[in-house]
């Protein structure tokens, strides 16, 4: 097989639901697939138009249009489309559109209906149709039914939620408890994949963690003052003390933390746009950093930066923008894509020869955890917490481990200059030599 074969089959297999089919199916279909580029803000699908192949992103981004023009969603590296033309007699439905230049891989129809007709679990990923209709729970019936005086005879459909979001059974815990941290859920329905096998509620969460990560994202979207979230700051630095007790990965510290400061933008925005009215043009505010790579602490600095609509007049809207980021960068003041991931996956790839993605994994996570001890200790003796680690405050076997942590950084660093001729002023990171 040629090498950009070997890089199609590699990228297919760090995806659903190309890694779930036997690695001979995808050997088979590799020599199928067409590759085809296409510039920010070109149309890739036109509503209407025929389409005969199931695309894969293989870099850049894509959006996804209703029929009416409005965004459906976004979709990045490893995500496909095309595929509901191709279930449904090829017309496209959803039009898609370059948002940044990006590669696709274009899998043809024979190809797509041969797997969807013989791996189930193939089809129910490409059809994306929830077996949950609804969700009824005594919330529902309280706001939707009881408080509007609807009879006993009111069809369940009519005050039911429906607007789901299922968990895999074979998810973690931890993947429940960010799941509902992300939406502010109080219930998620769990399947075993395509068979609803139970719902788990907060309650169910709380019982095995006792920081109580999920209870306080309800409470920052219940805050009605910019002041009183500034407050839920040192609820945040409690928790994280609770974590690293615990001895919880870091990992799994970053993404709570990022999922918190993540739900306190949001609610910042919505006091804002409260206090100064609606927006006048549409906008986004991107998290950026550490806090979209999951990996914040409570000693991080955080950039964001606001997506204007093109429709933006400085003169008439900058006002209104320059009051609401205020309102945004006072209050995360007041409190203090994951790399670990991104390890994860480059380690399934040829690049790294065979241990070295475990080692760098270990070594991350060895730095990162010494770090964020070191705060939980500073935050638990009352000293505002900071990222300097002092070597004697430290164990032997830490500081030991730390050198060999910073020699493995040192080796990956070299391998990086030489593979992408890297020059000497753009080297940044680690300095191992200081220990």
């Amino acid at each position: 097989m040629e090498i950009e074969l070997f890089e199609i089959r590699d990228h297919l297999f760090s995806h659903p639901p190309f890694r779930n089919l036997p690695e001979e199916v995808v050997d088979a279909l590799v020599p199928h697939i067409e590759e085809a580029y296409f510039q920010a803000g070109s149309m890739i699908l036109s509503q209407g138009q025929e389409n005969h192949f199931l695309f894969v992103i293989r870099s850049g981004a894509v959006e996804i249009l209703r029929s009416s023009g409005e965004l459906y969603t976004c979709m990045g590296e490893g995500e496909c489309f095309g595929q509901f033309a191709l279930m449904r007699k090829k017309r496209v439905r959803y039009a898609a559109r370059a948002i940044e230049d990006t590669l696709v891989y274009k899998i043809p129809d024979a190809q797509f209906q041969q797997l969807i007709d013989t791996y189930d679990r193939f089809a129910y990923f490409m059809e994306d149709k929830s077996p949950i209709v609804g969700l009824l729970t005594g919330r529902d019936l309280r706001k939707r039914a009881i408080a509007k005086g609807l009879p006993l005879s009111t069809c369940v459909e009519n005050i039911m939620s429906t607007d789901i979001i299922c968990l895999q059974a074979s998810n973690y815990a931890f993947d429940a408890m960010l799941t509902m941290m992300r939406h502010n859920l109080h219930h998620l329905p769990i399947l075993d994949q395509h068979t609803p096998v139970g719902v788990i509620t907060v309650a169910d969460l709380i019982r095995y963690e006792s920081h109580g990560s999920v209870y306080l994202v309800g409470d920052i979207f219940r805050q009605k003052t910019v002041e009183n979230l500034a407050a839920i700051s040192q609820k945040i630095r409690q928790i994280f003390v609770q974590l690293v007790n615990e001895d919880v990965n870091s990992h799994t510290i970053g993404a709570a933390i990022s999922r918190m400061g993540i739900s306190i933008s949001q609610r910042l925005l919505q006091l804002g746009e409260k206090e100064l009215g609606p927006p006048p043009i549409p906008y986004c505010l991107l998290a950026l950093g550490s806090m979209a790579r999951d990996e914040m602490t409570i000693v991080t600095d955080q950039d964001n930066a606001f997506v204007l609509d093109d429709a933006f007049d400085p003169d008439t809207h900058d006002p209104y923008f320059k009051a609401l980021a205020r309102v945004h960068a006072l209050a995360c003041g007041a409190m203090p894509l994951n790399t670990e991931e991104r390890l994860a996956h480059v380690k399934e790839t040829p690049l790294l020869a065979e241990s070295v993605g475990d080692d760098l994994l270990d070594a991350l996570e060895l730095i990162s955890i010494v770090r964020i001890r070191h705060q939980a200790r500073q935050v638990e003796a009352g000293i505002s917490p900071d990222n300097n680690v002092i070597p004697d405050t430290i164990s032997s076997f830490e500081r030991n481990h730390l050198k060999d942590a910073f020699q493995i950084i040192s080796q990956a660093q070299s391998f990086l200059k030489y593979r992408y001729n890297v020059s000497p002023a753009m080297q940044t990171g680690i300095n191992p030599s200081r220990k």
